[in-house]
């Protein structure tokens, strides 16, 4: 028999879903309700999901949470045989996006966040949390007694049922929400809710809405929050000092160590690690502090931001940085083999001079990377041998390029009409390119090696993008056939094969993909070409196999 110190299953949670499909059906087959009253009337749904901590400029409160994630009734459905709830597809409820204005709360014609202060409902997700819970009514009784009323055992129950249930539903909350969730050695994660000004999200994440943390204590571990005054002796201890004063000597004052306001100015030094140099900031900019010099011959260069000469020979023996504009009066000599910037662009002698002489005693030069473009503005003038093993350039464009269509297979084209009336098109040879100038100039060359009554004629068309244009033919003269090649006349039209040669030299004025197409056309409907073989293509010797060829060569204007 249970005891009191069992507590009744109100709510079941579900927690990193699955969504395979919708409806998406979950289960509160461990849940006990009052027999005779519909489960939709003593369940609630709730869909919890990450909203942030805010929306717009509107910070949201329990209270906001809570008519965000309860589901409305005609969302999902219920199946008391079976103890299942069915949630439907959220985007499919109306037409448009699901909305919550925390105005005028849930809204299904929503099409954008209004002003900040509304929040689009997503469908379900694989890291959102369903909880149902059993929800008797409280707010009415389920049984009402009058003076002189008979009482029955079915009333009592009903009753006791309703009075038991919203005790054991009060029992299971403050148990699962509260107790657990704010125990320290609790596994399930962080409460959702808020403390004080600030908000706890769903992954435990704390924003503090623009309130401060007081009376932090000093850190015990690396994983501690630490206070400004511990944060400033730290500072201190380490020689860091970013106020414009001088400090005392006593850390704990933060003030001393530590800018207290954006009028104060900025000050502090860097030690930058990657080029092994200390700067200060001065006069709105970082600087140098020490350079390594000679330590024989001014042993210190001191850093200002006014103009400074040295006079004399100096060495150098170690990296040394020139923050503003410098100028020798005569020579530099360098005694390693290196100069470096870490400049993206540098600018090397582009005014004044016009003659420049470099590497006169080099045998090998090399310049720039392995990628890349490299110009030269002027005349280029070689007086040894020129040797390219990339891809050269003239004019801004590559050089022409060929491209070729080879078929070595039989087939066979048959017209549906007379003359241009049914042409057909040989497609196994249409050849495709794109030309890398429009003033270039494209020479089509072609040779069909076919079979065909000799009263056909073979023609060239230029298609770009669906647009065909004939090239090359002969002018159309009334009922007369026309093209730029004839078909061979001989006496045999069945066993003798023959080549057809088309010459074409095109200006299509474009960079667009260009293909060739052959066609043909015959004084018979229904006159049949036979592609590279003869008409009877018997397997004898006296019977040939051929290919054809469609060749594009590129020409620069």
């Amino acid at each position: 028999m249970p005891s009191n110190f069992d507590l009744a299953q109100t709510s079941v949670e579900y927690d990193n879903l699955t969504i395979s499909g919708y409806p998406h059906v979950v289960s509160y087959s461990s849940l006990d309700l009052i027999p005779g009253i519909p489960h939709i009337d003593q369940l609630e749904i709730e869909r919890i999901f990450d909203t942030g901590a805010k929306t717009g400029n509107t910070v949201f409160t329990i209270s906001d949470r809570r008519r965000l994630f309860k589901l409305p009734k005609n969302w999902y459905t219920i199946n008391e045989t079976n103890k299942t709830v069915s949630i439907l597809q959220f985007s499919t409820i109306a037409s448009n996006v699901v909305a919550f204005n925390l105005t005028t709360g849930l809204g299904l014609l929503y099409t954008s966040l209004d002003g900040g202060s509304s929040i689009v409902i997503p469908n379900l997700g694989a890291n959102d949390t369903i909880i149902i819970r059993r929800k008797t009514l409280s707010e009415d009784k389920l049984v009402s007694f009058t003076a002189g009323s008979r009482l029955t055992s079915g009333q009592l129950n009903l009753s006791n049922s309703q009075l038991i249930n919203i005790l054991q539903e009060v029992l299971w909350k403050l148990n699962e929400e509260v107790i657990i969730k704010y125990d320290k050695d609790a596994i399930d994660g962080p409460f959702l809710g808020q403390i004080g000004g600030s908000f706890v999200d769903v992954g435990g994440n704390i924003d503090m809405n623009s309130q401060r943390i007081t009376n932090l204590g000093i850190s015990g571990t690396l994983s501690d929050a630490m206070p400004k005054s511990e944060i400033s002796d730290v500072l201190f201890r380490h020689g860091v000092i970013t106020k414009d004063t001088a400090p005392v000597s006593n850390p704990g004052i933060q003030n001393d160590v530590i800018e207290g306001t954006v009028n104060e100015g900025r000050s502090g030094i860097w030690f930058n690690p990657q080029d092994g140099k200390l700067r200060a900031w001065a006069g709105n900019q970082w600087v140098i502090v020490t350079n390594a010099i000679n330590p024989g011959v001014n042993a210190s260069l001191v850093q200002t931001n006014t103009a400074q000469n040295i006079s004399g020979a100096k060495t150098f023996l170690a990296a040394t940085t020139f923050d503003n504009t410098v100028t020798f009066t005569s020579n530099i000599s360098l005694a390693g083999d290196l100069i470096t910037t870490d400049t993206g662009t540098v600018n090397v002698f582009n005014t004044t001079a016009t003659t420049l002489n470099i590497g006169g005693a080099a045998t090998a030069v090399n310049i720039g990377a392995v990628t890349g473009t490299t110009t030269v503005r002027n005349a280029l003038a070689v007086s040894g041998t020129a040797s390219v093993t990339g891809t050269l350039t003239a004019g801004g464009n590559t050089w022409p390029q060929c491209v070729m269509t080879h078929y070595d297979q039989t087939t066979t084209y048959t017209t549906t009409g007379v003359t241009r009336a049914g042409p057909v098109r040989l497609a196994v040879l249409d050849t495709s390119i794109v030309p890398r100038s429009a003033s270039s100039k494209v020479l089509v060359n072609a040779k069909v090696s076919c079979e065909v009554q000799h009263n056909s004629v073979l023609y060239l068309v230029r298609n770009i993008g669906g647009t065909r244009t004939e090239i090359g033919s002969g002018l159309s003269a009334e009922n007369r056939n026309y093209g730029m090649s004839v078909a061979n006349y001989d006496i045999d039209n069945a066993t003798t094969p023959f080549n057809i040669q088309l010459l074409y030299l095109d200006s299509p004025a474009t960079t667009s993909s260009i293909t060739y197409e052959v066609w043909f056309s015959s004084e018979l409907s229904g006159t049949t070409l036979y592609l590279n073989r003869t008409v009877e293509d018997a397997n004898n010797v006296g019977l040939e196999r051929l290919s054809s060829q469609v060749v594009l060569q590129e020409y620069f204007a």
